[in-house]
């Protein structure tokens, strides 16, 4: 529900070089497992959710580097069902309800409030997501134990259908720093950001439609190994943009971690991830994330 609005993943802060660009695809895949209730407000979430994006940048001055994002989500059935509950089971941990509930192709997304429905997607839905576009104008390059910063402006666009809650249906912008020290195969990167997101018009007509100024903040430490292996660990903080919170599910906020490797090549790079939610029972229940980036640095 929050990757409808405006995001401010973490970056180097010292951008591409004037004139550099690089072009990067990547697939998410993320699972979730909800009913619960709380203050007159139920939802239900039996799903996955599938997004592929395309980002473009290019280092438009020696300290600016911009880029552009539009990508194409689909919600699914339970694709990830079979392993996740494989592994639960090796773990001996319960299987949720909710696993058992859907066949692969089906999707269960509702909300009720006072007994009545207010949103129910029965049926699998895609459309073009939101296009997100960003600056990122290079403060300070960063030597010795004096870290590389940035200033970053963003702005999200509503390309995205409105419809099965797919897009938010308005315009986002917010703004953010980042900071990286580099000490040999080490790397560290810090990013904190605000967001000012519109009425979600996708769930209008529900207690999710209000949504109020957050903010997020990340750590991402990134280690090489060999010529061209990296592995890499990230923190994610968030504020949830809504004003309605049903504690398990829409909390105050996430945290979640995420674990990653990357193989480098001459100009281009390979990488994956696995990202869960460190929250007792928040979502995502697990996410997936790869993809490939070419470019000239």
């Amino acid at each position: 529900m929050s990757t409808a609005f405006l995001q401010f993943p973490p970056r180097d802060a010292r951008g591409l070089a004037a004139g550099g660009w690089s072009a990067t695809t990547t697939l998410s895949m993320a699972n979730m497992i909800m009913n619960e209730s709380q203050d007159g407000v139920s939802m239900r979430m039996d799903m996955e959710s599938e997004t592929a994006r395309m980002e473009l940048a290019y280092g438009a001055g020696d300290r600016a580097t911009v880029r552009a994002t539009l990508g194409y989500r689909w919600h699914t059935g339970g694709v990830l069902d079979g392993f996740i509950s494989s592994a639960e089971g090796r773990l001996g941990l319960p299987t949720p309800w909710s696993r058992r509930h859907t066949d692969r192709g089906e999707t269960d997304w509702s909300i009720r409030e006072g007994g009545e429905t207010t949103f129910d997607t029965p049926d699998p839905a895609s459309g073009l997501t939101d296009l997100a576009t960003e600056v990122a104008w290079r403060l300070t390059n960063g030597s010795g134990r004096r870290p590389a910063t940035a200033l970053r402006l963003g702005i999200k666009l509503p390309t995205a259908p409105t419809r099965d809650g797919l897009g938010s249906g308005g315009v986002d912008w917010g703004v953010g720093g980042l900071a990286t020290w580099t000490s040999g195969r080490w790397a560290t990167h810090l990013n904190a950001a605000a967001v000012w997101p519109t009425r979600h018009h996708g769930l209008s007509g529900t207690a999710f439609a209000s949504t109020s100024p957050f903010a997020t903040a990340g750590a991402t430490e990134v280690v090489g190994i060999g010529r061209r292996w990296e592995a890499s660990v990230g923190l994610a903080w968030r504020e949830t943009p809504y004003h309605q919170q049903i504690d398990s599910i829409l909390e105050a906020t996430s945290l979640e971690v995420a674990l990653g490797v990357r193989w480098r090549g001459e100009q281009s790079t390979l990488f994956f991830a696995l990202t869960e939610n460190l929250l007792d029972k928040a979502s995502p229940d697990l996410g997936l994330l790869f993809g490939m980036e070419v470019g000239r640095w």
